[in-house]
């Protein structure tokens, strides 16, 4: 040992020499995220730290969640063992699947871990050897490259068991519903379940038949994983029970099931196993495609649920928008101006008139939206009014988005909001309804 040192242990280098490390001396170790492959470059991917095998007090009753610096940062002692748990998995009553595991030696740590996307991709979450990187400044440190791929994916969202899905459910859940949401994990034997409510004081006879389809995205990035036995039971079992439930409730007797679990596309709740897809529901003579992408394509003066007189409306209103937007540009300008030159009246007048026609381009925006949402109101379909509207009041129900409204939390009981279409989450919900079931122990 050196002399005036005090070491707390020492190492090997890569040389064979012995160097010393510094009693009480912390290593910094730094997980960084890179997801844009998939178009979520700030994906919330929930997490829990172990360290040496022990999950950390703060992630103790729920774990916290990917932050937009797309890092987990932490301090530990030189010989430590840090491992992940992620996705759903980091559930704290889950946590079966500790990945990127890295021993810390006497070094700093940095492990980037690269989403990729596709099939074929052998990696398993188990860190190779790093490279030893240093920095100008003299600083060593180690780093590992990996990857986040779909199979990567499957292993950290926990797949629930029959015995689960029963202890999920709340006990006053419909015998027969229960029965169905049991039948999903146990698991099926066929996309098409069929469920059968007998003649009661309050009903009568009632059949529901819920179709699920195959997922491109997840034949598209899994070596192997199949509907029925893999994607169906990685979803939360209230997913199914909030459905069927006010399915039943609201008179349908046909759905189609277009997404539940998958990985490597949209958002962490349908990575994390709490979001379902719907695009067609039937009740009695009323056949319902959940879809409405005429609304926003240029070339269409009407289309699938959407009426001419509606998108002319809708135009209206995007051109308002798209006037004010351009008023309130130059506004700003003149505003700048004026104040970088208060001397000069000329200026001054500029800026309070562009100011008068910013403010007159809101007033025309405002009235060109209200007279849209007014068609949305009156178009809005019966039967899909119904279905969310009973879903949105269920306590286990976060969200509901769907074309025709927009409901980011149904708890806050502030109303939905009229689907805009615009591009980004209001465009991708043009074709279906979208359930996020609450569960804050994951996200």
């Amino acid at each position: 040992m050196s002399a005036g040192i005090a070491a707390g242990s020492c190492t090997l280098t890569q040389a064979g020499a012995v160097t010393d490390i510094p009693l009480g001396r912390k290593c910094s170790v730094i997980y960084t995220f890179n997801t844009k492959a998939s178009d979520a470059a700030n994906l919330a991917i929930p997490y829990a730290v172990a360290l040496n095998g022990a999950v950390q007090p703060e992630y103790e009753d729920k774990p916290l969640s990917l932050g937009s610096d797309r890092k987990i940062k932490l301090k530990v002692a030189p010989g430590s063992k840090v491992a992940l748990y992620l996705n759903s998995d980091a559930h704290p009553g889950y946590r079966t699947q500790p990945v990127y595991a890295v021993q810390i030696g006497s070094r700093d740590v940095e492990v980037l871990i690269t989403e990729r996307l596709g099939r074929g991709n052998t990696e398993t979450a188990v860190l190779g050897p790093p490279t030893c990187i240093e920095e100008a400044n003299g600083r060593r440190f180690d780093k590992y490259d990996t990857t986040l791929t779909g199979d990567i994916w499957m292993k950290i969202s926990h797949r629930y068991t029959r015995e689960e899905a029963n202890e999920l459910m709340p006990a006053d859940a419909a015998p027969i519903t229960r029965a169905a949401v049991l039948s999903i994990f146990s698991p099926l034997p066929s996309p098409t379940l069929d469920i059968t409510f007998p003649t009661s004081q309050e009903k009568p006879a009632h059949t529901i038949s819920l179709t699920f389809h195959e997922q491109q995205s997840v034949n598209a990035n899994t070596s192997y994983c199949p509907l029925l036995q893999e994607v169906l039971t990685r979803t939360h079992p209230l997913c199914y029970l909030a459905l069927i439930t006010e399915a039943r409730a609201a008179g349908i007797t046909k759905l189609r099931v277009t997404s539940a679990w998958r990985p490597s596309f949209g958002s962490i709740v349908h990575r994390a196993g709490l979001g379902l897809d719907v695009d067609y529901v039937e009740s009695g003579g009323t056949q319902l495609s959940i879809a409405r992408r005429a609304l926003s394509d240029g070339s269409k003066q009407s289309g699938e649920n959407v009426t001419q007189e509606e998108k002319q409306l809708f135009d209206e209103m995007k051109k308002k928008q798209a006037e004010l937007s351009s008023k309130k540009a130059v506004a700003a300008k003149c505003a700048k101006a004026a104040e970088n030159s208060p001397a000069d009246a000329s200026l001054a007048e500029k800026s309070r008139a562009a100011a008068e026609d910013a403010k007159v381009a809101a007033n025309a925006a405002n009235k060109a939206k209200d007279a849209w949402k007014d068609t949305v109101d009156r178009a809005d379909p019966a039967l899909m009014k119904s279905l969310r509207t009973r879903l949105s009041a269920r306590p286990d129900v976060h969200q509901i988005l769907d074309p025709w409204y927009m409901d980011f939390d149904t708890q806050d009981k502030r109303p939905a909001v009229p689907n805009e279409h615009c591009p980004g989450v209001e465009k991708a919900h043009s074709n279906h309804l979208h359930i996020t079931i609450k569960e804050p122990r994951i996200l």
